[in-house]
């Protein structure tokens, strides 16, 4: 059987993505590269933003045109990912395309084929630490190395559509990690410099397994201690909730000058609206952390995520997250609220900001930051505009779109 894939997934499903191509070619099915070539299509759909329904709803729409082009040799299609779960009401609309959560890997794998073969594992073994194509990378460099360390998510945002797609918490175990980070950072020929830990949220891992997230990267330095390489490290989506637990321990683990790159999603500093969406920390918490981190490492970067027209939000809330995020954070992405259906939100009874009132509030977060040594852009609801580490050294503000 030849299966083809096709997805818009962010960072931590492109890596399971790959994982579950490995172990159907182990299983001897083909991967091919041209839809035309398949005798089943595997389409990956995510829902995070508008932009990414866009773009999987075109990811579908090229899928069935193949099927109308192709006479009587019609393909089979399946759909995953949080696209299936999110809008529901749009992929049963075609009873052509066989859809499936998330979490139902396994079902895939029987319809195509493998359920009596060797069982897939896909928290407690080695995965993949690149995506399948070069092509499905902004940039791609082979010296950056991506550990997945959880998929899922243990955190309950009212607004947030990730863990409605994505659903429960499920970390890969620590040892699996490890291997992972040995094997990556073996051969005579290596030239990673960098691994980067990713997951939906990287501070709910270990909830789910009785493990603290400060447990794993204990480890992960204790084995870097072995390597005879001069490897960085960059935590990637680490809600800032995750601070609360074991504070003190996280201090002293990333005033470690190999942690290089932090990611802390702030959406804003208004306690008051922090309750409203259900994230528990506090701005001056975050403040707290960054400020005692940086007496050690000085040359950590730290990134942000503001997100702005949130229903009730003042413009005093909206000024005064974006003045604390210029002044705490090296680089900042903004975005705008978008109202996701089946998101608990749903059931609250907010007005909601028109899309002029949040573009008028953009600006005013735009204008206040063009006078900081921020880097901003417009973050995953436009997918070109991320950035890499090495510009965001340079300290340098720029507006709009980033290459």
């Amino acid at each position: 059987m030849k299966i083809f894939f096709n997805d818009n997934f962010c960072t931590i499903y492109k890596l399971q993505l790959n994982h579950i191509a490995e172990y159907l070619i182990q299983n001897g099915l083909q991967v091919v590269t041209e839809q035309y070539e398949a005798d089943v299509i595997v389409i990956g759909l995510c829902a995070a933003f508008e932009a990414d329904e866009t773009r999987s709803m075109k990811i579908i729409n090229d899928a069935l045109k193949l099927n109308l082009t192709c006479g009587g040799d019609k393909k089979s299609i399946l759909a995953f990912g949080c696209f299936t779960k999110i809008r529901e009401d749009i992929i049963s609309r075609f009873n052509n395309i066989k859809s499936f959560y998330f979490w139902e890997i396994s079902k895939i794998l029987s319809e195509l084929g493998v359920e009596k073969k060797e069982a897939f594992d896909c928290y407690n073994t080695i995965w993949p630490s690149e995506f399948r194509l070069k092509e499905d990378y902004r940039v791609y460099d082979e010296t950056k190395k991506f550990i997945g360390i959880s998929t899922g998510c243990s955190f309950n945002c009212v607004y947030c559509p990730h863990k409605l797609g994505s659903g429960d918490l499920r970390s890969r175990s620590p040892h699996s990690i490890i291997d992972q980070i040995k094997h990556v950072t073996s051969g005579e020929k290596n030239k990673v410099t960098r691994i980067i830990l990713t997951g939906t949220d990287t501070a709910a891992y270990g909830n789910d397994i009785n493990i603290r997230f400060t447990d794993l990267l204990e480890n992960i330095l204790l084995e870097l201690d072995r390597i005879p390489l001069n490897l960085k490290i960059r935590i990637a989506q680490f809600n800032p909730e995750g601070l609360k637990n074991n504070f003190n321990k996280m201090v002293e683990l990333c005033r470690d000058n190999r942690i290089e790159d932090f990611q802390l999603p702030l959406q804003t500093s208004s306690s008051r609206l922090l309750r409203i969406m259900k994230r528990y920390y506090v701005a001056d918490n975050i403040k707290r952390f960054i400020k005692k981190v940086k007496e050690y490492n000085k040359k950590i970067i730290f990134r942000t995520d503001l997100l702005i027209g949130f229903p009730t939000e003042t413009i005093k809330e909206l000024i005064e997250t974006t003045k604390f995020a210029s002044k705490y954070f090296d680089e900042i992405a903004v975005y705008k609220f978008e109202f996701k259906k089946g998101t608990e939100i749903e059931f609250h009874n907010f007005e909601y900001f028109s899309e002029k009132e949040k573009e008028i509030r953009k600006n005013i977060v735009y204008d206040i930051l063009s006078r900081s040594s921020c880097l901003v852009h417009s973050g995953g609801q436009d997918i070109e505009s991320l950035l890499n580490n090495d510009v965001i050294k340079e300290r340098k503000y720029t507006y709009g779109k980033q290459g």
